[in-house]
């Protein structure tokens, strides 16, 4: 049946994104490479495979109430929110999402999320979002996001599974590097 070997296709093609984008965390190691370094091209492989208007990541700093964007990449023309902070108390629906380790998706985000972000995500030109935590030492230490700014665009449950996987990656290397003492330092521009 055509239609279901484009929708197996699809899939295919899905996962092979992802991989790619993973491929370039796992080379980082061996290169020795900074691990801003990593996440910004990983994140610019993402972004670019996915065709999206930004892929970030935001760490998340309890004790001041902040949200960072550390590492972004985003699409020719689109606006680079890289260093901008969103404090907690905008957030609390989101917060509680990535506290409970559940994601944040947004296919329309008028349709899908609640009024407190709204106005917020609107302002960004956000159409359609999709966000997953990332967890360090079994804490909430950010978040991996993709944007698009474009078209409403429906996450499938394979995209959201796919980048909750490819997050894991990420807070795992996170985390190798810091029992090591080796920390991501805040980038200072974005890779476009």
């Amino acid at each position: 049946d055509l239609t279901r070997g484009r929708a197996i296709a699809g899939k295919l093609g899905l996962r092979a994104c992802y991989q790619e984008a993973a491929a370039g965390v796992l080379r980082g190691p061996a290169r020795r490479a900074r691990l801003n370094d990593l996440l910004d091209g990983s994140l610019a492989i993402l972004g670019r495979a996915r065709r999206v208007s930004r892929s970030y990541i935001f760490v998340n700093d309890d004790e001041r109430g902040l949200m960072t964007c550390r590492n972004e990449w985003a699409a020719p023309g689109v606006e680079s929110f890289l260093g901008m902070t969103a404090a907690h108390g905008d957030f609390p629906y989101w917060l509680a999402r990535l506290r409970a380790d559940l994601p944040v998706v947004g296919g329309d985000i008028l349709r899908d999320l609640p009024e407190e972000v709204h106005e917020i995500l609107t302002l960004q030109g956000i159409v359609s979002i999709l966000v997953v935590p990332l967890r360090v030492d079994r804490r909430l230490w950010g978040f991996l996001g993709l944007d698009e700014c474009a078209a409403r665009r429906e996450w499938s449950r394979l995209e959201v599974s796919l980048l909750g996987e490819f997050g894991d990656l990420i807070a795992c290397l996170i985390g190798r590097r810091r029992s090591r003492g080796a920390r991501p330092a805040p980038a200072a521009t974005a890779n476009t």
